[in-house]
């Protein structure tokens, strides 16, 4: 007798013309589609270890907005531009980095002690104290270190908070012994609004590059930074051209609502989106700080501490298993500073 037909979801990807079609942890891309901001685009594999997954199946995410009053030093300026002058913006540090070092550190514990399988900070937030190493974080290392003491594992995966000096907002991707995996270049800048005027972001990238994590048992992970995300060349690379089926945009932004919409626009292709934001960005605390995207779901991470970031040894944490068979998000649960303290 026939056997009765197993219904198979269809992506958009599954139309497209190709020998894709064909392969399996290989794919095929046109030289020239590897492109960004008109340039051609070098593009770096990374592949990891299995995650370690293989019996539970779940996907621990933990999401760290970190807290509500990072003071960046900001600098504003003006360059000739043609017959005009362009408004600008550079980042020269953080006032108050003791107090957000001091919270990522909370946050890098907590997360051990919920036994996190991926740690996510937002953009901005990093500094040249926890990533001025070649080839490791001394200051994620020795957290790991500390939460092996404790009897802790550390995350499989850090995606830190970015660090902006010299024209370059880096972001640095770690395993949880806070060995860099790769370091990322943010493509595109943002526009920042004060006192009326509109000032661009004042990097200097070089030469176009993409890292990919390509990890068993979750997929091709991207990491577009913030404003990345929003520039349709990016996302046509990432996810037509080298069909990631994982994104994690770390960001510091005041808006929320298109990313919020371009989020959503992975969907027919089957991509999960993580877009985490601070509290930090944004003048008063947030209805949301972060959006978990997933074909059928949309979940925001809205927290619910008013903005009382409590003591600087205080975790602040949004939690989530990601079942990698459904490929849905379970309940988030919102772990508040003082709540931390007290459980920790």
């Amino acid at each position: 007798s026939a056997e009765e037909a197993v219904p198979t979801r269809k992506w958009q990807s599954h139309f497209a013309p190709g020998v894709n079609q064909e392969l399996k942890n290989v794919y095929y891309a046109p030289a020239e589609d590897l492109t960004l901001r008109g340039e051609p685009c070098r593009i770096i594999h990374h592949i990891l270890d299995e995650l370690p997954v293989s019996v539970r199946k779940t996907l621990r995410v933990a999401m760290s907005p970190v807290l509500q009053d990072a003071r960046l030093r900001k600098e504003v300026y003006a360059r000739p531009a043609g017959k005009e002058q362009e408004n600008l913006l550079s980042l020269h540090g953080i006032e108050n980095w003791e107090r957000v070092k001091a919270r990522i550190r909370a946050a890098f514990l907590e997360a051990c002690r919920r036994a996190a399988d991926i740690l996510i900070f937002p953009e901005m937030l990093g500094d040249k104290a926890i990533f001025s190493e070649s080839s490791y974080s001394a200051f994620f290392s020795e957290l790991a270190r500390e939460a092996e003491e404790e009897g802790l594992p550390a995350p499989y995966l850090v995606v830190g908070p970015t660090w902006w000096h010299d024209h370059h907002n880096q972001l640095y991707v770690l395993r949880g012994s806070g060995d860099y995996i790769c370091v990322m270049e943010k493509q595109f800048s943002y526009e920042h609004r004060e006192d009326g005027q509109n000032y661009r972001e004042d990097i200097r990238p070089g030469a176009p590059e993409i890292h990919i994590i390509h990890s068993p048992g979750l997929g091709r992970i991207a990491f577009p930074i913030c404003a990345d995300l929003l520039y349709e060349d990016m996302r046509d690379l990432l996810i037509r051209t080298l069909h990631c089926n994982f994104m994690i945009c770390p960001s510091f932004s005041r808006g929320k609502t298109l990313f919020t919409r371009i989020c959503g626009e992975g969907v027919s292709h089957g991509i999960t989106v993580v877009w985490l934001n601070s509290c930090s960005a944004v003048q008063e605390p947030p209805d949301y700080v972060g959006v978990l995207e997933t074909p059928g779901q949309n979940v925001c991470l809205c927290p619910e501490c008013e903005g009382q970031c409590g003591a600087d040894s205080g975790a602040c944490l949004f939690l989530s298993d990601l079942d990698l068979d459904s490929g849905t998000f379970g309940d988030v649960r919102h772990i508040r500073p003082l709540e931390a303290v007290d459980s920790a």
